[in-house]
């Protein structure tokens, strides 16, 4: 009866073992995941002239966010990441509003200088409304007084677009 005992608790510590190393593997798994979006994204960002703006950091996470729960922006639970933030939904979504706004400029500048710069056509139409870079595109060519406008529900689903396919 001893020996049965004995042999049971070294099943259970041997299970125990087996199962903490799955659990290393899924961690270890999920920080590379995550490592390879960062880069995407900082690609990305960079690409649209983004990098040195204060919203950049809550579109990182944002997006890191989506993409783990593998959820649209349009459900994103923003009261969920305002501990995070530090700051309220309003006060993040402006922040990052201005920084979409800027890389919006930056890719409409890039189109209106060469229209068939191969960045301009990779990211206006996936993360802006194409109307919205040709009105921004018209403004700085002093064709119009106002701008393109974000619409941060398809620059966020346009990121995690293209965090998943490239």
């Amino acid at each position: 009866m001893i020996t049965k005992v004995a042999e049971q608790i070294e099943l259970n510590n041997t299970l125990t073992t087996i199962k903490k190393i799955f659990q290393n593997i899924d961690t270890q798994s999920k920080n590379d995941q995550n490592t390879q979006h960062i880069s995407k994204i900082k690609n990305v960002l960079g690409a649209l002239g983004m990098l040195g703006e204060k919203g950049t950091n809550d579109i990182i996470e944002i997006t890191l966010s989506l993409l783990e729960k593998n959820n649209s922006f349009a459900n994103f639970d923003f009261a969920s990441f305002e501990n995070k933030f530090g700051d309220n939904a309003l006060i993040v979504k402006q922040r990052m509003r201005r920084a979409i706004k800027n890389g919006l400029t930056n890719i409409a500048n890039l189109g209106a200088q060469d229209y068939g710069n191969d960045i301009f056509h990779m990211y206006a139409g996936v993360l802006y409304d194409f109307s919205n870079v040709k009105a921004e595109m018209d403004c700085i060519r002093s064709k119009n007084s106002t701008g393109g406008k974000v619409s941060l529900n398809k620059f966020f689903e346009g990121l995690v677009y293209l965090c998943q396919t490239e």
